[in-house]
């Protein structure tokens, strides 16, 4: 009985793991896209400046998504080009939309029989990476005992 409550938990913990990691993922995805608006933004000339609307729509592009392009597209255009500062901030708005993505993405997968987001080449670097930074962190600590 006793071992039952351990495996049991075992799961649960694995669980909230790949729970974390997916908000952590799509909080990654986008600062990466917050960036680039920025990025498109500082640009240009200094004299000339992008106006922040034209950066936000020039970043809202999507390419090698395949089939999901178009979900990021609509996401993007509807929560981060048709809203306005005064409704959300800027990053808020991109979280919004990332987040309102990756979910559409992950339930279209699911529905079409294709791999799950969790085995995508970018999702598994991300993992890779942040458990790497962990354990860099932890082995200093450990070192220490």
């Amino acid at each position: 009985m006793r071992d039952r409550k351990k495996r049991g938990r075992g799961r649960k913990q694995g669980k909230e793991f790949m729970d974390a990691a997916l908000d952590a993922y799509k909080r990654h995805l986008a600062l990466h896209k917050w960036r680039q608006v920025m990025d498109v933004q500082s640009s240009k000339l200094a004299s000339k400046r992008m106006a922040p609307e034209q950066a936000v729509r020039e970043a809202g592009r999507f390419p090698g998504l395949g089939p999901y392009q178009d979900v990021w597209e609509r996401w993007w255009d509807a929560q981060v080009v048709a809203t306005t500062v005064s409704e959300a901030p800027l990053f808020g708005r991109i979280e919004a939309a990332v987040g309102g993505a990756l979910n559409e993405e992950i339930t279209a997968r699911r529905q079409r029989g294709d791999a799950p987001l969790e085995d995508s080449l970018s999702y598994k670097m991300f993992v890779d990476q942040a458990l790497d930074r962990l354990l860099e962190e932890e082995s200093g600590s450990l070192e220490e005992l």
